[in-house]
């Protein structure tokens, strides 16, 4: 069964999930804020009977993407570095292996600082 679900809220936020097979948990990733360096924590979890390998891409900002193979049965926690986007991001996780699975996340880190203006608006 395919799906394809977005959520959208304040300050760019979006989390977006698709995919064009079954629908499993076999790969899960879950997004957290580093409140006190504005950065992000992937948790990147595999919960299948064989590795797999998460592609890790900035949609807007021009970071280099990441790829990060997890094996059966783990989580590998891995951080995204905001400082250059100032606490803004926009990423999707892919699979290596399924080229329909789609997990992105958008949105800006509050850290209690000042912040600006999304600079990809600029």
């Amino acid at each position: 069964m395919a799906y394809d679900l977005t959520v959208v809220g304040p300050n760019g936020f979006i989390r977006r999930m698709s995919s064009a097979g079954e629908i499993t948990a076999a790969q899960r990733v879950t997004v957290c804020y580093e409140i006190t360096q504005g950065n992000l924590a992937l948790n990147l979890s595999n919960d299948g009977s064989a590795s797999s390998t998460f592609i890790i891409t900035d949609n807007r900002y021009g970071m280099s993407p990441q790829t990060v193979t997890v094996a059966a049965g783990q989580t590998v926690q891995t951080g995204w570095d905001l400082g250059f986007s100032k606490r803004w991001y926009d990423i999707s996780v892919t699979l290596a292996d399924d080229a329909h699975y789609l997990r992105q996340f958008a949105g800006y880190v509050e850290t209690g600082a000042a912040g600006v203006t999304d600079p990809s608006m600029a």
